[in-house]
């Protein structure tokens, strides 16, 4: 069996933002199911179903910095490391998750 370093379509950069789409998919997720104030303390009063939104916001950061290391390994140990691509790809993820950062704040 080979490995997946061998295919062709594992070393293309595009594959590299896929790493972060399930995070995407689940911020809105969470926006849509209004778990936002559960993680961050400021909801004094218990409501029902904090329990629940707790553990999707454990799991949402462990999908992000997940999503986050494949992002970085995957620009620096699977596809060809062409200067522009990976220069590109850093400023991406920087803006990009400033951008988010403050769209949300």
């Amino acid at each position: 069996m080979k490995p997946l370093t061998d295919y062709h379509w594992f070393k293309s950069h595009w594959l590299t933002f896929a790493c972060l789409v399930p995070f995407l998919v689940m911020l809105a997720m969470h926006r849509a199911l209004n778990l936002s104030d559960t993680m961050t303390g400021r909801s004094e009063i218990p409501v029902p179903g904090q329990r629940d939104g707790l553990l999707y916001n454990y799991v949402m950061a462990m999908v992000f910095y997940g999503g986050i290391s494949a992002y970085v390994w995957h620009t620096f140990g699977a596809a060809p490391r062409k200067p522009g691509w990976v220069v590109f790809k850093l400023i991406f993820l920087v803006a990009g998750w400033a951008g988010l950062l403050l769209a949300l704040g």
